[in-house]
């Protein structure tokens, strides 16, 4: 017969203590301790992300900024900013054409994608194209993580962009070249020679926001244009653009509430900035610098309008003047008066709207000085 032998736990050694465990009220500490770090940790983590996609923002507006150079050196001019061919002139509408920006793809490394779009062969209209609604990675922000893209039939927002062209400081639409302060409008052929004020002090590009589909119909209190049903129906927030008071920048601003427009009829998100890469209406081309960046969007897509350039940085937007350097340009910069009224011609002299109005001219004498 076996007997089990009970064990016995060994004595401890003489001074040697036991071990003990971590108390609930220890383990606790440690854990608010370490909540305390992460808290403290994730804001600058998120700020290094955005900083690093600022970055990358930046180097889009420096890469195409450049792609305009060589197009100038190629051409003996800038691109148009909307128009029907490759040479500047203007036998079309303002409701077609082509978005001069994509004639610089083919000097960024793009000219796979520029010859899907064809614009020589599909005509004087990109809604003709096969494949005109191509997205290229060079002229999308990263920091613009919304804008998601529409897959109805026939959506415009399959060419999503985040960089528009400098109209100047005006917001009537004409066709013309000669209608805009800036470097481009419907038809033009700015030469660097033509820009009297200096290309360091005149903005070439800048960045829009994508709009962000909303619900199946337009929100409380709004109407909106062209819109379909769970397509194209946009949220009131900061991406929204208002089809009203394109032509008053004192109603555009009084409209803007916090984050979003009081009430009015909003543009369809396939009808906004941010879309349609290759059409040439003004809503997709243009930026004009009446109100300060950031600022909201009153007009539709086949006007100028009041459109300042917006982005989903904190603070400004990234810009690239016509020398091709780039520069952050600050909410707060001088924007003048919002009541100011539009001067009639190009040649009318120095800008209404401050220091961020001149900027947009290429030979109006503002005399501007070092950018804020």
């Amino acid at each position: 017969m076996f007997y089990e032998i009970p064990h016995r736990k060994s004595p401890s050694r003489p001074g040697q203590r036991a071990k003990a465990a971590f108390t609930l009220v220890e383990l606790l500490v440690v854990i608010a301790i370490i909540g305390t770090l992460v808290g403290l940790l994730l804001p600058a983590v998120q700020s290094a992300r955005e900083s690093a996609r600022t970055s990358a923002c930046t180097n889009n507006v420096k890469q195409l900024a450049l792609g305009m150079h060589n197009y100038h050196d190629a051409m003996g001019r800038l691109t148009f900013g909307s128009g029907t061919t490759g040479i500047p002139s203007w036998t079309g509408d303002q409701y077609g054409g082509f978005n001069g920006m994509i004639y610089v793809f083919p000097f960024i490394e793009a000219r796979d994608a520029f010859n899907k779009i064809n614009p020589g062969a599909n005509g004087g209209n990109a809604g003709g194209a096969t494949n005109q609604y191509i997205t290229i990675p060079t002229t999308l922000c990263p920091s613009d993580i919304g804008g998601t893209p529409l897959l109805g039939p026939g959506s415009y927002g399959r060419g999503r962009n985040n960089y528009l062209l400098c109209y100047g400081d005006k917001w009537s639409w004409a066709i013309g070249k000669d209608n805009s302060r800036g470097l481009f409008s419907a038809g033009s052929a700015t030469r660097f020679s033509d820009v009297t004020d200096g290309l360091s002090k005149t903005l070439m590009i800048s960045e829009c926001v994508r709009p962000t589909p909303g619900a199946s119909t337009p929100p409380a209190g709004f109407t909106c244009t062209n819109c379909s049903p769970s397509i194209n129906a946009p949220q009131n927030n900061r991406t929204a653009e208002l089809n009203a008071n394109g032509g008053s920048p004192s109603a555009c601003w009084a409209s803007w509430t916090g984050n979003g427009y009081s009430s009015g009829n909003l543009n369809a998100v396939e009808r906004s900035a941010g879309q349609a890469q290759s059409f040439g209406r003004a809503g997709y081309v243009y930026f004009n610098t009446v109100l300060a960046p950031n600022g909201p969007s009153c007009g539709h897509d086949t006007e100028v309008g009041i459109t300042p350039p917006r982005s989903s940085h904190v603070g400004g937007v990234n810009v690239a003047f016509a020398d091709g350097s780039t520069r952050f340009i600050l909410d707060v910069i001088d924007a003048g008066s919002n009541s100011a009224g539009e001067i009639a011609t190009v040649g009318g002299g120095g800008s209404r709207f401050g220091v961020w109005g001149a900027l947009g001219t290429r030979a109006s004498a503002d005399g501007v000085g070092d950018v804020p």
